[in-house]
Formats: C-alpha cells, sequence, structure tokens
C-alpha cells in the first residue's frame, strides 16, 4: 500500500477491496483493488478533499466525501459513472436501496438525501437527526440510521418507483 489506510472494505464476493488512506496530510483518493491477481484496478478520483466512506452496492462502488458530493464508480474498471450533489457540507455514509433505483445519503446536517441511481435526479430530503448523520444501511426493507449524537433511527420507506414517478409528474 502506498499510504496508511483508516477503512477498507471487501466485496461480497471477495474479489475487491476498497482503501481509503489516512486523513493525515494530503486528501487521497480511494483505491480499488483486484484480489485475485494481487493489483490496483483504479485509484478513485474525483472528489475534493477527503473521502469519508467508501461502499459496494449492487450496481457498483459509492464514495463520499468533504465535498458534499456522493460518487458511483464502475466495480471493474473504477471509472466514475455518476455524481450525486447535495448542500450538505460533507456528507458521511451512502448505500443503495434494495432495487438499486435510489441512492440515499447521509449528510453534515442530520438530512438524508434520495437520488434517482442513474439518473443523479435529487428526489427528496428527510430531516432525519438533528446533529450530523455517522452511518446508514439496510435491514431487510427497513433503512437504519445513526446520529452523532448517538441515536438510531428506523426508517420505512415507500415504495422507489411510486416516488420517482411522483417527482417526475412535478
Amino acid at each position: 500500500m502506498p499510504t496508511r489506510v483508516r477503512l477498507l472494505r471487501v466485496s461480497p464476493d471477495g474479489l475487491h477491496l476498497i482503501t481509503i488512506p489516512n486523513h493525515s496530510g494530503n486528501a487521497a483518493p480511494p483505491l480499488l483493488w483486484d484480489l485475485e491477481y494481487y493489483r490496483l484496478v483504479a485509484q478513485l478520483k474525483g472528489h475534493t478533499g477527503y473521502v469519508l466512506s467508501a461502499r459496494f452496492t449492487g450496481s457498483g462502488i459509492v464514495t463520499v466525501g468533504d465535498d458534499g458530493a456522493a460518487r458511483r464508480w464502475d466495480l471493474d474498471t473504477g471509472r466514475l459513472l455518476q455524481t450525486y450533489h447535495s448542500t450538505s457540507h460533507f456528507l458521511t455514509d451512502a448505500v443503495t436501496d434494495l432495487d438499486g433505483t435510489m441512492l440515499i445519503a447521509t449528510g453534515s446536517n442530520g438530512l438524508l438525501w434520495f437520488w434517482e441511481l442513474p439518473t443523479g435526479r435529487p428526489l427528496w430530503k428527510l430531516q432525519a437527526h438533528r446533529a450530523r448523520a455517522l452511518g446508514i444501511h439496510f435491514e431487510g426493507s427497513t433503512l437504519v440510521t445513526r446520529g452523532s449524537t448517538g441515536e438510531v433511527s428506523r426508517w420505512g420507506l415507500p415504495d422507489p418507483e411510486k416516488v420517482i414517478d411522483a417527482t417526475q409528474a412535478k
């Protein structure tokens, strides 16, 4: 590894690894590794500033950072596929819904951000926590978030297709 690593995630199939460098010194991009051939696939360059989280999703890789954006990357090449913009100072974590139709991210201001996955079109925002939200994941069809003051919230989400259809009608 070219630098100390702050976070690493292995893909569900065990064939890829993402490493996020330590936050000491200059911001460096996450690295995508091929574990089958023990080689670096790509640097996930695109965020301005530090990357705070990276996850493997059904549609590739999602990263979030202190530039207030989420980015989706191709799993095989590390190519940037889509950028999702928020007005949060930074985003701390992101997931895709179970159907792979929405990207959901947590932010510095306690908001949950929802975007249409393929287009990057904003769908809605939800004030989930009073302070910044730190983590997000799905437990079955329930979305679970964790705030910086220790609270944990569960959210039942509407059908993503109905939400997307309703927001397109406006």
